[in-house]
């Protein structure tokens, strides 16, 4: 964090305080959101699983999607607060991978046959972009 970073922190208080964001700007901010690439493809959840949440108390949860041909394959879990995702994407190879939070964005790598993983991502929602196609919403 350099100089600028800390003093917008610091007047992050005082503007909500003194200049609050008129609501109406605030939900049309957020509803901005759904259309920051709506030209992509959007890849729909066909599974989620809670692979052996009954077995043996919390486990990987498991998520499907597809769009058109791509299939993305997704294995989520949780520790000391940080997700670790572990996935594949069919077909491969694959040109470019990243996932997504709603304020930040990580490249991610998949090898040549379409795997990949990620760590320490926050735990909060997120979804994956690849080669123009974007997955739904999800969390841990």
């Amino acid at each position: 964090m350099d100089d600028h970073d800390d003093l917008a922190e610091a007047m992050v208080p005082a503007l909500a305080r003194h200049d609050p964001v008129p609501e109406a700007a605030y939900r049309a901010a957020i509803e901005a959101l759904d259309w920051r690439a709506v030209d992509e493809e959007l890849a729909r959840m066909t599974a989620d699983v809670d692979a052996l949440s009954t077995a043996r108390g919390d486990g990987p949860r498991l998520l499907s999607f597809v769009a058109g041909p791509v299939a993305v394959d997704l294995e989520l879990s949780v520790a000391a607060g940080a997700v670790h995702l572990l996935g594949q994407v069919s077909p491969a190879p694959v040109a470019g991978l990243s996932v997504q939070g709603t304020t930040w964005t990580r490249a991610v790598e998949a090898d040549a046959d379409g795997r990949f993983s990620a760590d320490g991502l926050p735990d909060e929602m997120m979804r994956l972009v690849v080669d123009g196609v974007t997955t739904e919403w999800f969390g841990a």
